[in-house]
């Protein structure tokens, strides 16, 4: 039923699968799932780097390539606050999107720098006739409920719906080989800027990522459930 709602959505537009947190081993395991349904692959991943998982003649070219455009024209400019990811997509391609960078504890003392991909999405809209099909998406490595952790505990740890890098790594190592990848109802970008055309710039893109997330929210929720408090809150 889910491939089914993907193709529909990529035959009335480009596809962009909407995740909630920036995660390489996501990314990775949402390419697996729609790479064996033969549904369409994004093209282009915010915020992810996979060159040392393609083949090593690619790998060796591309470097070739942004070493030779270094030297020519310096650094390349960020995909997204250059609106190369608006062009990207207006022009047909697939691509994944994360609608917030992972927590670390770095943000405790400075923020993370994160461009919003959601912004770009709508002006990718601007550009082209064709309905953007926007499909929340979330991958969930366990399927039982999430049991709340302690601040430290999820400081070292991360939650279970962020974990850390290496405590995701060790699952997908150790066991969690076959997440379940859920996908939820595309968001056509032509008929939600068609609802709200009479808002500002700023509040479009505010509801849009409101939307998306709390759709990323609740396919997790179907399938986990609520999480689970301590005893010792629940008497609370």
């Amino acid at each position: 039923e889910v491939s089914e709602q993907v193709r529909h959505a990529a035959e009335r537009g480009p596809v962009v699968y909407a995740l909630r947190t920036r995660s390489l081993v996501d990314y990775m395991a949402i390419n697996d799932a729609l790479r064996r349904s033969r549904l369409p692959l994004p093209t282009f991943g915010t915020g992810v780097k996979n060159l040392a998982f393609r083949p090593l003649g690619d790998s060796l070219r591309i470097w070739r390539l942004r070493v030779a455009r270094f030297f020519r024209r310096g650094r390349l400019p960020h995909p997204v606050s250059s609106g190369w990811l608006s062009r990207h997509v207006a022009s047909g391609q697939h691509a994944a999107v994360f609608l917030k960078p992972p927590t670390t504890w770095r943000d405790i003392f400075t923020p993370t720098r994160w461009e919003d991909p959601v912004e770009a999405l709508l002006a990718a809209q601007g550009m082209t006739e064709v309905p953007i099909q926007v499909l929340p998406a979330v991958v969930v490595w366990h399927r039982g409920p999430e049991r709340a952790l302690t601040p430290v505990m999820q400081a070292v740890l991360g939650t279970e719906e962020e974990p850390a890098f290496f405590v995701k790594l060790f699952g997908v190592l150790f066991g969690h080989r076959r997440p379940l990848v859920q996908v939820g109802a595309p968001v056509d970008l032509q008929e939600y800027l068609g609802r709200v055309e009479a808002e500002s710039p700023r509040l479009q893109t505010k509801g849009l990522r409101l939307m998306l997330r709390r759709y990323c929210y609740r396919e997790q929720q179907l399938v986990r459930g609520p999480r689970l408090k301590s005893h010792r809150a629940m008497r609370r």
